[in-house]
């Protein structure tokens, strides 16, 4: 009990200025604010401790956070959406987050895009390509979100439905279907992540220095020579 309400009181502090959530749900907090079952993945190249929140056939929410601070550094949301309403979601997206800081297009797609809400920008590479002021990138080649310290911004994509390679088959089992397309929500927590990152790199809290052990010897004048 002790563990958990040191925890509480450390996770107050990496409540950020900027409130971004998905559905209510925020990074920051602890795991038990949220209403599934997190499970430690032991993955090849980089290990998860996430849960899954099913919404329905077509909408789920993933959620990340590590087993030593029980954190939540990031908030994963997949939507499928017919591809004839990708305006008006992205119209319903603004009236709720704002205007975008930047939209970015896939060269060769009609639907395939990234945007961003908050303190951050997309880092590019020599692919970057760029028509009468619209900006794109290559398919190769997707652009990072470099997020500013300590603050949590929003990557939102959208992609189509039409390879097994894309998050459509891999969340919904959807492919070679060209009326839909999927959304997919990124919410970062920068100082967060970078909790979760070095929690699974030390395995331990990172937050908590190692108590020393207090060695006792006996003063020089009281050693025999």
């Amino acid at each position: 009990m002790k563990k958990f309400l040191f925890i509480f009181l450390l996770s107050s502090s990496f409540v950020n200025s900027t409130e971004f959530s998905i559905l209510d749900y925020k990074t920051g907090v602890l795991t038990s604010e949220y209403p599934c079952q997190f499970k430690f993945y032991d993955n090849w190249i980089l290990d998860e401790y996430s849960c899954e929140i099913k919404r329905s056939d077509f909408d789920k929410v993933k959620v990340f956070s590590d087993k030593w601070t029980y954190l939540v550094g990031r908030v994963y949301r997949y939507l499928i959406v017919d591809k004839n309403e990708v305006d008006e979601m992205i119209s319903k997206l603004e009236s709720v987050y704002g205007s975008r800081n930047k939209t970015l297009y896939e060269r060769g797609s009609s639907v395939n895009q990234m945007m961003f809400w908050g303190n951050a920008y997309f880092q590019f590479d020599m692919q970057k390509q760029e028509d009468a002021g619209t900006k794109f990138y290559h398919p190769a080649f997707l652009p990072f979100l470099d997020i500013a310290d300590n603050e949590t911004a929003l990557e939102v994509s959208i992609h189509d439905c039409l390879s097994t390679s894309s998050s459509c088959y891999k969340e919904f089992k959807i492919s070679d279907n060209n009326d839909k397309v999927i959304f997919e929500f990124n919410l970062i927590n920068d100082k967060v992540r970078a909790v979760n990152v070095d929690a699974f790199m030390y395995k331990k809290d990172p937050r908590i220095e190692k108590e020393k052990i207090e060695v006792k010897n006996k003063k020089i004048n009281e050693i025999e020579i």
